[in-house]
């Protein structure tokens, strides 16, 4: 059974982060958070991951779960697969706008002004490509003009 996507037309906005995570992942994202929450990040982050891939009662998790305001999140598609879980959990997430990071991003600064920034209410989104492999990035193929910066 497929979830619907949550559609929210009756609140306030509720911003948020996402990362897929796995276990090979764990400790570099739990510094991802540490280095989030040290900028004076508040927002609440979703990890989420396929079945069995991350247990509740991992001492990383646990601490991240009780103090640091993330949420585990499971995959029920069983089609999803890899970095599919992105566009999985940006639509599935609790969050009505949405920052999805990988496991290995370090914050340097505080993210949340990036849901008030001008290209942002412009356009409703933001897109940089991966630092690690910019020469097989999407990015590579769009000129100056383009809307993804």
């Amino acid at each position: 059974h497929q979830p619907e996507p949550r559609f929210n037309n009756h609140r306030s906005r509720v911003r948020g982060i996402v990362m897929g995570v796995n276990q090979d992942e764990l400790v570099s994202a739990y510094v991802g958070i540490m280095m989030l929450r040290e900028t004076g990040c508040t927002l609440p982050v979703e990890f989420w991951s396929l079945p069995g891939e991350l247990s509740p009662k991992d001492p990383v998790i646990s601490l991240l779960v009780e103090k640091h305001n993330v949420k585990l999140r499971v995959v029920t598609d069983e089609r999803i697969r890899g970095w599919f879980i992105k566009p999985y959990a940006l639509l599935y997430s609790d969050f009505d706008d949405v920052l999805v990071l990988d496991s290995d991003n370090i914050a340097v600064k505080n993210p949340e002004s990036l849901f008030d920034s001008e290209e942002y209410l412009k356009y409703g989104a933001i897109f940089w490509p991966d630092f690690w492999h910019p020469g097989y990035s999407l990015f590579a193929t769009f000129t100056e003009h383009s809307l993804a910066w």
